[in-house]
């Protein structure tokens, strides 16, 4: 199970880097809010003590979370996500 999860983390990470990596967005555009469109942002996970970042994306209907920084663990998925429906 263990081996899953590594592996998992690592595609989802591997997406996450790709998707930021092709981004040529100027530092004074808006940051993206529409989960649909792009990974989104949801700022560092609060009172961890470490440096995490939280982010979502939609794959069809399906929300994905995926966090990244020094805790570890896998993605979260939300399978038909109202947001990812719209």
């Amino acid at each position: 199970m263990k081996t899953t999860t590594r592996a998992a983390t690592a595609i989802a990470a591997a997406v996450l880097l790709a998707a930021c990596a092709g981004s040529s967005a100027a530092a004074d555009d808006p940051p993206n809010r529409d989960a649909r469109a792009d990974w989104v942002s949801l700022g560092d996970v609060p009172d961890s003590g470490l440096s995490n970042e939280l982010w979502k994306r939609c794959d069809g209907t399906t929300l994905v979370y995926v966090l990244i920084g020094y805790n570890k663990g896998g993605p979260a998925v939300l399978a038909d996500s109202p947001e990812c429906a719209r």
